[in-house]
């Protein structure tokens, strides 16, 4: 299955929340995703969240970026770097509420839309 959408999410620590979001995506996304987390150090607990939850969060396309820079912005800009799925959202590591959203936010950029 090839990736018609790729979610970037930014992350510094966000341990305590991601696996809600990703389960939220998990949850509620339809459309063939990738999630690309973006991150700065490789000591970030997201990542080891991430790593012993694995079985959690089994049926989604988790890679890892690592930003060469520092910061939010350039982490994002990483990820737009690293996508290669024809949309790309960025997502807040924390929002663990708009998982039901992204698949009519996809439908209606396939329609044309110049702006979702």
């Amino acid at each position: 299955m090839s990736a018609r959408l790729d979610i970037v999410i930014p992350v510094y620590n966000e341990g305590p929340n991601i696996l809600a979001t990703l389960g939220s995506l998990r949850d509620n996304v339809r459309t063939p995703m990738r999630i690309l987390i973006c991150y700065d150090r490789p000591d970030d607990d997201t990542l080891t969240t991430i790593d012993a939850n694995r079985a959690m969060l089994q049926g989604l396309h988790i890679d890892y970026v690592r930003n060469p820079g520092r910061g939010a912005h350039g982490a994002v800009m990483a990820g737009f770097a690293a996508s290669t799925a024809p949309w790309v959202i960025v997502l807040p590591a924390d929002d663990d509420f708009n998982g039901g959203i992204i698949d009519g936010m996809v439908a209606k950029a396939e329609q044309g839309a110049d702006l979702v």
